[in-house]
């Protein structure tokens, strides 16, 4: 697409009404001496022809360097033998073609006769730039690969022309005697999440589940490529929480780094917990946000972990006509280790929200119980210090921000040049990454973003001999791109 095409696309993007525009339209903060900025690229207003207030089901949103991916519940009502995945370019914010999934998939796919239920679908990633993930609601039992009907779900690998390449069956555990029972049954899916290359085999995902009476636990699946049939090689349940309600909660879980995870759920603030060691340990709480918000994405920016917190915002003393808003804060805090302490230990005493942008008036006093009121958070860096942040809420509106070091939003073409430009040379050595020339202001992250490496002053050089053989992420002004040890 040329600059000028682009350039259109961004203005009609952002010329909306006054009316519509009921969001923060920039916003600055500093981090010691530099000052950065927030810039409203896009925002589009959302709405449901699905009734999504009955409380099942959540709309997901996913980002690449092209496009935002949204899963689309507005076609619920159109078709049972299909799902629609909406795209909108990451750069403008403008609608692009719709990926649409159907009945033309592989045998053992189950998109055919779809109930309102199993259209509700949540879109992941897959952490491969090839791919998505498909979180499908079909019932226990499902149907699944090659015709088989298992106890569990199934979810797929797709590739973004919409096909179904793979299939991974998740089956029912045991771990809790009150939680599958006659009476007391897996009743709905939070959230996942997932560590690792899904497309390739190799990965763990981290699946929030509740029952009919409120009890949640999120259970760790892990997959290998020496599994058969794409099952589980091992099943461990790293959180499990008796909630006390009658109703169904919906807990969703957000990977933090190598032991911790963010759990966030209705009646709780987004809390810390350790997938490692200690499960069910709480080390900490962000108070200060409302238990109706409910979402958190962590990004790297110039050698910071930032952490984006959906929230919902009331006057004080009221329960009414509360406020959308994304807190976007510093967190660079890291796990502390002592000798009179066995395992690591992770706080938010060292979270500072910079920057909060507002949404207007929220839907989520308008939701009954048990709707989990979502905001979603997908990043996408361009290098050269410039990323977009898109904020979405389900039935409510999707929009982009721009992260940079100007008070003016670097233009598409500028962006288009980064694109096109970013090409960093470099080989890889004994596990040393070589580059052609000095390169300043580098990071190395593993694949749940915690950072292993950075420097700002100009390196030749990176020695990884001392970490385990996998995939991390090089980051650098001009580009970032994955590496496999």
């Amino acid at each position: 697409m040329n600059s000028t095409l682009i350039n259109l696309l961004l203005t009609s993007a952002i010329c909306l009404p006054v009316a519509a525009l009921a969001q923060t339209e920039s916003a600055s903060f500093n981090i010691g001496t530099k000052k950065y900025y927030l810039h409203k690229i896009a925002y589009t207003p959302h709405k449901s022809d699905f009734d999504i207030s009955k409380g099942e089901y959540n709309q997901t949103m996913v980002a690449d360097n092209d496009y935002i991916y949204v899963a689309d519940h507005e076609d619920i009502a159109k078709s049972s033998d299909r799902l629609t995945i909406k795209r909108y370019s990451v750069l403008t914010g403008a609608r692009a073609d719709d990926l649409v999934i159907g009945s033309d998939q592989p045998d053992y796919c189950y998109i055919t006769e779809l109930t309102d239920t199993e259209r509700c679908f949540y879109l992941l990633p897959s952490n491969n730039d090839d791919y998505l993930i498909l979180f499908m609601y079909a019932p226990w039992p499902a149907y699944g690969a090659s015709g088989n009907t298992k106890d569990g779900t199934w979810f797929y690998i797709i590739d973004k022309t919409g096909k179904i390449v793979k299939d991974f069956h998740v089956p029912v555990t045991s771990f809790s005697s009150t939680f599958y029972t006659s009476s007391n049954t897996l009743d709905d899916f939070g959230v996942p999440e997932v560590i690792g290359d899904a497309a390739s085999g190799n990965f763990d995902i981290f699946i929030p589940m509740v029952n009919n009476i409120g009890q949640s636990l999120i259970a760790k699946y892990t997959y290998t490529t020496e599994s058969r049939y794409y099952e589980p090689k091992t099943i461990t349940q790293i959180y499990y929480r008796n909630n006390g309600i009658s109703t169904t909660t919906k807990p969703s879980v957000h990977i933090v780094d190598d032991n911790f995870m963010i759990v966030d759920d209705i009646g709780i603030a987004p809390s810390l917990y350790s997938y490692k060691f200690n499960f069910n340990n709480c080390y900490a709480s962000l108070a200060d946000t409302h238990i109706l918000g409910h979402g958190m994405k962590t990004f790297n920016y110039q050698g910071h972990r930032f952490l984006s917190v959906g929230d919902v915002k009331y006057a004080d003393g009221s329960t009414t006509n509360g406020i959308t808003q994304f807190k976007i804060g510093l967190w660079d805090e890291s796990p502390a280790e002592s000798e009179s302490q066995p395992y690591p230990s992770l706080s938010f005493d060292r979270f500072t929200t910079l920057a909060t942008l507002s949404f207007g008036t929220s839907t989520a006093k308008n939701k009954v119980s048990p709707y989990t009121y979502r905001q979603f958070t997908s990043v996408t860096d361009f290098g050269n210090n410039v990323i977009h942040l898109h904020f979405y809420v389900p039935g409510e509106f999707l929009a982009t921000y721009q992260l940079n070091e100007s008070d003016i939003p670097t233009s598409v073409g500028e962006v288009t040049d980064i694109i096109e430009n970013q090409e960093v040379g470099y080989h890889i050595s004994d596990k040393t990454i070589i580059f052609d020339t000095p390169i300043s202001e580098v990071s190395v992250f593993n694949m749940v973003g915690h950072t292993i490496f950075h420097s700002e002053n100009p390196v030749k050089s990176i020695n990884l001999a001392n970490f385990v053989k996998g995939t991390y992420i090089v980051s650098t002004p001009y580009q970032s791109f994955k590496i496999l040890l």
